[in-house]
């Protein structure tokens, strides 16, 4: 779960220093985002999505 760790440490830096305003999650696991949490603020979390396998939609 390191690269979590990194990612987060790199949106914060990019949150504090380039002026993102927030920063989302999606397809995560609630223990990847917990990780994610200890490094960085997570302001919104999104559905599962899937470009190719569409049937979370009902399609």
């Amino acid at each position: 779960m390191e690269f979590v760790r990194i990612t987060g440490t790199e949106l914060k830096v990019s949150r504090t220093c380039l002026g993102t305003w927030a920063i989302g999650m999606s397809n995560y696991s609630a223990e990847q985002m917990d990780i994610f949490r200890r490094t960085a603020p997570l302001h919104t979390c999104q559905p599962p999505y899937d470009l190719f396998e569409r049937s979370y939609w009902g399609r």
